[in-house]
């Protein structure tokens, strides 16, 4: 840089950071869109208004079945596809409910069993193994959770230029 402007047409140190204050202290606040957020600075915290997801959604192609009643043979009740809303219930140990990977976890069911882990038999779904409570499971709000800071702001102040910028 010396090579192109001499030390005496450089400003001084809080000189700099005089200016960039002003600079900062003028800028206003504005709401953008999250895709042109990169290289932005968020004014304020962002808390999560909603659970993402808003559902329990199963992670694999499978059979949602109460954990409890595992191992065991079971009737097949019907089947959720993603994007539906279940139309039936696990109510008890002997139903299964058949489900895609994203699709909602039918009302009783607390584990998928995935669907290369079972076999038929008679018409039947056997699951010859104990499934664990929450098996590939993805429960309302476990990506984020509602209320979560996921956006941190970071306030800009006089002080914090001076740390940032000391020799």
């Amino acid at each position: 840089m010396r090579s192109i402007l001499s030390d005496s047409s450089l400003i001084s140190q809080v000189e700099a950071i005089d200016k960039l204050s002003s600079i900062l202290g003028s800028l206003k606040e504005t709401e953008i869109e999250l895709s042109s957020s990169l290289g932005k600075i968020s004014s304020r915290d962002v808390f999560s208004p909603i659970d993402l997801p808003s559902f329990s959604r199963s992670t694999v192609d499978g059979y949602a079945v109460k954990s409890l009643c595992t191992p065991g043979k079971f009737s097949l009740k019907g089947k959720v596809n993603i994007g539906e809303s279940p139309q039936m219930k696990v109510e008890s140990c002997e139903d299964v409910v058949e489900v895609d990977t994203g699709s909602v976890i039918p009302e009783g069911a607390d584990a998928v069993v995935k669907i290369e882990d079972t076999r038929s038999e008679d018409g039947k779904i056997i699951i010859p193994s104990k499934v664990d409570f929450g098996s590939n499971v993805g429960w309302i709000g476990s990506d984020l959770p509602q209320g979560l800071k996921c956006l941190e702001a970071i306030p800009l102040s006089r002080q914090k230029l001076l740390v940032f910028f000391q020799p």
